[in-house]
């Protein structure tokens, strides 16, 4: 599963189950998107840090994940 899709899938569950119910929740609803959306954001700066880590020590390029 990638982290598009786990985040597809948040924004789904909060729109569909939790906004749809209670349109008072929107707010809360979207602050939480957006945290999700910055908390992928950090773990894609901590993921490039490793790898720039792990060439500095041993001079091999390596990806954690590799591209899509």
């Amino acid at each position: 599963m990638t982290r598009w899709t786990i985040y597809a899938q948040v924004f789904r569950d909060l729109l569909l189950i939790i906004m749809m119910e209670n349109p008072r929740t929107i707010e809360r609803a979207t602050h939480l998107l957006l945290a999700a959306q910055y908390l992928e954001g950090l773990a894609d700066h901590a993921t490039n840090l490793g790898e720039w880590v792990i060439y500095m020590v041993t001079g091999e390029r390596v990806r954690a994940q590799p591209y899509s």
